[in-house]
């Protein structure tokens, strides 16, 4: 709604059987702004509100959330590389006493005329109050290969 400020909205879906959660579902809407938005760089961050519905170890439960979002890249002038770092923290406002974060930080090379790439990247997921027996958090390495057009 205005050169540095939007308006967001969206949702998700996942399930994490190494987790317990069978599914969770998340609704919501926020408000942005952006710091940087120019063609080798941008950095933004939103915050926002929103409904949850989970199933975690066989307990089914609906709750309002709050989140926040980063979202920051920067290409690396004449190298085709750009670097990247996004992360997302949801807290619970009502149902359960939970927090939950996730974040992804790579690089990404461009091959070619900017069809194909490649990807390299760190993804990490934290569970405040995971079920019993389960790890607080999970990192995994990623590499890819992709195409945009």
């Amino acid at each position: 709604f205005s050169d540095k400020w939007f308006l967001s909205g969206g949702g998700s879906y996942e399930t994490d059987p190494i987790r317990q959660l069978d599914r969770r579902a998340v609704l919501a809407a926020g408000i942005g702004r952006d710091i940087w938005n120019f063609h080798d760089r941008s950095m933004n961050f939103e915050l926002g509100v929103g409904s949850l519905d989970e199933t975690l170890a066989g307990l089914s439960e609906s709750s309002t959330i709050a989140y926040w979002k980063y979202r920051f890249s920067y290409e690396f002038s004449g190298l085709d590389l750009e670097a990247y770092h996004n992360h997302q923290i949801t807290s619970y406002l009502s149902g359960r006493d939970n927090l939950f974060a996730k974040s992804s930080t790579g690089v990404r090379y461009e091959i070619g005329d900017d069809l194909f790439y490649l990807t390299l990247s760190l993804n990490v997921d934290y569970e405040q109050e995971p079920p019993p027996g389960v790890e607080t958090d999970d990192s995994t390495w990623v590499i890819g290969v992709g195409f945009e057009f």
